[in-house]
């Protein structure tokens, strides 16, 4: 790094960058085209030689492989993106690095990688002046470590994670901004109950996540939201006829949304998701069918412990 070196990402990068990702978030562009918007982005700020500019672009692109789920790739560009933004101490850009490539590894079901990353994003966060982009990141932190520690069947710490997660998130300056991540604490809680055989408390925390999906126009979290209802609903029965009782209409809404961004490791997870449901309600046949799908997918997607799930 030279002293006339830029060590911020300039605004109309940064725009330039963002609007890139959003067109193809709201559906106006192809995954291709923003893949290669994205890669001349690189090279122009690599030409111009702003460094800050690199990270930013290498940033987001690891965030739209990931979204789309392909995981090596995604890792790739993070690793880049904090090589590139480490000598400048940038925390805020190192803390979101840090939980993009996180996630990779817990999809990949190296959860010990996955628990060291969203650890690290929590402590780069926790040198940030600005309280309320602290607790914004350090609540993504603790729901991250949450979801690898449920996976892990550790539910009482995966609890306190949501907690923490929940507590963080009420500090933030845009309480709107907060949605997303409610909706993956109130997911969260629900397993853990559903876990415990406490099915009322599962169901009342699938809904507080369905009703916040409702209020965010993200597919992501939709898809989330409508996953988590199908799930308790394949093992309860609610009192209340307000809401269809036929998990398959979940399901089915969970990946119409997520195939809105073509996101085949969450359209895999909830068609799992669903091959159990019809186990348990005995549609073997079903089942078998869509288990010996995610089975393929889930190899090639290199989504180890998913794998191991459905093989077992």
């Amino acid at each position: 790094m030279t002293m006339s070196e830029p060590t911020t990402v300039t605004p109309e990068f940064n725009e330039a960058c963002l609007a890139i990702l959003n067109s193809w978030r709201g559906g106006k562009l192809p995954f291709s085209e923003a893949l290669a918007r994205l890669l001349v982005m690189v090279q122009q700020a690599s030409a111009s030689g702003n460094r800050a500019n690199q990270a930013r672009a290498e940033q987001i692109l690891a965030n739209l492989q990931l979204t789309r789920g392909n995981l090596d790739a995604s890792i790739q560009h993070a690793q880049h993106a904090r090589m590139l933004a480490t000598p400048y101490n940038d925390h805020n850009r190192l803390a979101v690095i840090d939980l993009i490539e996180g996630e990779n590894w817990r999809y990949k079901g190296d959860f010990d990688t996955a628990i060291r990353l969203y650890r690290s994003a929590y402590e780069h966060a926790n040198q940030l002046t600005d309280l309320g982009l602290r607790a914004y990141l350090q609540s993504f932190s603790a729901v991250n470590i949450g979801l690898v520690l449920l996976a892990m069947d550790r539910t009482d710490e995966a609890q306190i994670e949501f907690e923490t997660g929940l507590s963080l998130a009420q500090q933030w300056d845009r309480p709107d901004a907060s949605l997303v991540t409610l909706c993956e604490i109130h997911h969260g809680m629900a397993m853990i109950h559903l876990k415990h055989n406490r099915l009322p408390q599962a169901w009342e925390e699938a809904l507080k996540a369905y009703h916040l999906a409702k209020q965010n126009d993200d597919p992501r979290i939709s898809g989330l939201a409508n996953r988590t209802m199908g799930n308790v609903l394949t093992v309860y029965n609610p009192p209340d006829s307000t809401y269809s009782h036929d998990p398959d209409d979940y399901f089915r809404a969970s990946i119409e949304k997520f195939r809105l961004l073509d996101v085949e490791v969450e359209i895999m997870r909830t068609t799992f998701a669903q091959a159990l449901s019809l186990a348990k309600r005995g549609n073997i046949h079903s089942a078998t069918r869509k288990l010996h799908q995610v089975i393929i997918a889930f190899k090639r997607l290199g989504m180890v412990d998913d794998l191991q799930q459905a093989l077992n």
